[in-house]
């Protein structure tokens, strides 16, 4: 899959976009590591019976048998409902646009900051090892090419070794996507919901008739990347009376476009803002897919607390804190989220991804950045080490004294904020932002206030007729 949308040796930099001037845009870049199909042989096809219910499943391949890392793989696939046909009032949207961002970035052996960003020695996996010694199953996003220009193109088409339920990513203490999203389904299982499973990709084709259908919708731990299209079901979902959860931070942050023949493959464009691996050249800030401008949405007026009250705020790829409840928390209209909840008790301060529910990446509270006026804030983080830093994005000048790292004791911007409102026709939004919140759910047999919370903003949702 060649890159295209490339300047040609006769740009004159008048023109941002292939759309705008054809003929200033003519050259191609192609890389021996780009892969858009891998092309292999079918070696074995599973019929889904259509009584299996909506879930993730895996096809567990081992070499002689044996029960180790080094000889199983698990080649993941998702179960969705019939089309038109729900079968539970609650949906999770898989974040497979995010998934394929990251896919194969095998970071812990390529990129020169990771002991740096993550504060500690790299624990490489077996499929670390194979990517860095086999070359040829593609890369992600997060990647350079040989001659130093950036991945913008990922496929599904291809292994995706870091997008398996046992794999321990480098960027976490313990999980990090695909494995991390599985704590949302085993929570729901545990608790004796039923729930559907559905993907971006779906939310792709079908819009906002898909969200329609259900009560409550969720996020996954980690919804990064985001296309115009899923970002406009979600925000006329929530018009349109849905009830909405966003479990996670960082969300809605980077211009995706699936590719318009081949939903299969995706392209995103890193600018020259944002907190990013590489970035992008000269001249093409704007999509081959699209010919729209790329980048993060905030650049194009659509910054991620407009749709879930909180903006990505802080990174540190660390051990994980907890919540303190905040004054709003004991108004009437929110007491019934807190119910059970000490208003004095940590909350969180425990849990499977680094020790707390509070932690790898931050969003908060900001009036200023686009939370809306009428958003009731709940909770707010504290005791984040100093490997937090601020997003780049919102530092202009690098000086002393300016909030852009160092622990919450001295940067007001390095927390996560816990945030509810309602929105019209009887939705509401609930925001926890933070990655790891999560991971926190199953401690102590399901028995502690993460659990709790979540269980009462379900409920809460569920129910006929209008919010307190």
């Amino acid at each position: 899959m060649p890159v295209r949308a490339v300047p040609g040796h006769n740009w004159t930099s008048d023109y941002m976009s292939f759309t705008q001037a054809p003929h200033e845009y003519s050259a191609i870049h192609f890389h021996d590591e780009s892969v858009d199909d891998a092309r292999w042989d079918v070696s074995f096809s599973l019929t889904v019976p259509d009584d299996l219910r909506s879930g993730v499943y895996a096809a567990r391949i081992r070499v002689d048998g044996i029960d180790s890392a080094e000889h199983e793989d698990y080649v993941p696939f998702i179960v969705r409902p019939s089309r038109g046909k729900p079968t539970a009032k609650i949906a999770l949207v898989i974040p497979t646009f995010s998934y394929l961002a990251y896919a194969n970035d095998n970071l812990s052996m390529n990129s020169v900051l990771c002991e740096l960003l993550i504060g500690r020695v790299p624990l490489l996996q077996p499929g670390d090892l194979l990517l860095n010694k086999q070359r040829g199953y593609g890369l992600g996003t997060y990647a350079t090419y040989r001659d130093g220009w950036g991945v913008n193109i990922s496929s599904c088409l291809r292994p995706i070794l870091n997008m398996r339920p046992k794999f321990i990513h480098v960027l976490s203490p313990s999980l990090w996507q695909m494995s991390a999203d599985l704590h949302i389904i085993d929570w729901f299982d545990q608790m004796g919901y039923d729930l559907d499973v559905i993907t971006d990709h779906d939310l792709q084709r079908e819009g906002v008739e898909l969200l329609k259908q259900y009560r409550v919708v969720l996020t996954g731990h980690h919804p990064e990347y985001s296309s115009e299209e899923t970002m406009n079901a979600y925000h006329d979902y929530q018009m349109q009376g849905g009830r909405w959860l966003y479990l996670a931070a960082n969300g809605f942050y980077w211009v995706v476009v699936p590719h318009p023949a081949n939903p299969a493959l995706m392209e995103v464009r890193k600018g020259d803002n944002g907190s990013r691996a590489w970035t992008i050249n000269p001249g093409e800030y704007c999509n081959a897919f699209d010919g729209k401008h790329g980048g993060l949405w905030r650049v194009r007026g659509r910054v991620m607390s407009k749709h879930l009250g909180v903006v990505f705020t802080s990174f540190g790829l660390t051990y994980s804190s907890y919540y303190r409840r905040a004054p709003d928390s004991e108004l009437p209209e929110c007491a019934w989220i807190m119910e059970g909840v000490g208003k004095d008790e940590p909350i969180g301060d425990f849990g499977l991804i680094g020790d707390g529910a509070a932690g790898l990446e931050l969003d908060r509270y900001d009036l200023e950045l686009g939370t809306p006026h009428r958003a009731f804030l709940l909770a707010h983080s504290e005791g984040h080490n100093d490997i937090f830093a601020s997003v780049s994005e919102e530092s202009t000048y690098h000086a002393r004294g300016y909030f852009s790292a160092g622990t919450g004791d001295n940067n007001p911007k390095l927390r996560a904020d816990m945030v509810y409102y309602k929105t019209p026709n009887d939705g509401a939004v609930f925001s926890v932002g933070s990655m790891t919140f999560t991971g926190s759910l199953s401690h102590n047999n399901y028995d502690n206030n993460v659990s709790r919370i979540m269980r009462n903003v379900i409920d809460g949702f569920l129910a006929e007729g209008p919010l307190p």
